[in-house]
């Protein structure tokens, strides 16, 4: 009886958080793409990083011409850049495409802020409500900034180690500061603090997940620049 009661009590529960996701993903979406409407139809690139983006994605493609050719973006901001490309080489275009794949990110990034926050502020019940209206009012403030450019992919691996952190993974926390890494240099700065808490761990596992940060960022440097 037990067992059949606590499978329907887990049921309804994934149920129920199924339709709160669902439901905030339906009206961020509704009120992001309301309030970037004009911008997102615009047919003038809105900045010129899209621009920049739509060039590399076109030179990765082109097998990296003999022309001198500066590295500028890490090895997988360009993977990402060259990932929208392959829906469209129009610019007009390539910025709209951008814009959704953002989009994606951040419903991702929303979904760990929600789980690390829930974790954090278990016992709180006023701020668990806050967090997505907080969230989504921090994007629209800086929605020019963030929405078409590719911040909001390494902020979401960012996010992603900080969760598996809080879950105490040290293998998967490295993985995912790698990847932040290798997305955009800024999540560099991270490293020492993740190291400071980390060797609290067993000593075996912390040298572990540091080699594999430094070897998945030599292999996505490699990977883009081979």
């Amino acid at each position: 009886m037990h067992t059949v009661s606590d499978g329907s009590s887990n049921k309804s529960k994934i149920a129920e958080i199924f339709l709160i996701y669902s439901l905030w993903f339906f009206v961020h979406s509704l009120v992001i793409l309301s309030f970037f409407y004009f911008d997102l139809f615009s047919k003038v690139p809105l900045r010129e990083d899209i621009q920049q983006y739509l060039t590399y994605a076109n030179l990765v493609l082109a097998g990296f011409p003999e022309k001198s050719f500066p590295l500028v973006y890490p090895p997988i901001a360009m993977l990402l850049f060259t990932f929208t490309r392959l829906f469209t080489p129009m610019l007009v275009n390539y910025q709209r495409v951008f814009f959704l794949i953002m989009m994606v990110f951040d419903f991702l990034s929303f979904s760990v802020v929600v789980r690390v926050a829930g974790r954090t502020y278990a016992s709180n019940k006023l701020w668990r409500p806050l967090v997505p209206l907080i969230y989504m009012m921090f994007l629209l403030f800086i929605g020019h900034l963030i929405y078409f450019r590719y911040d909001l992919a390494p902020a979401f691996l960012v996010l992603l180690a900080l969760f598996f952190f809080q879950a105490r993974s040290p293998l998967l926390t490295w993985l995912a500061l790698a990847l932040a890494v290798a997305t955009k240099g800024f999540a560099i700065v991270i490293v020492p603090v993740f190291l400071i808490f980390l060797f609290r761990e067993p000593i075996l596992k912390t040298v572990k997940g540091f080699t594999l940060f430094l070897a998945g960022i030599g292999f996505f440097t490699y990977l883009i620049t081979s």
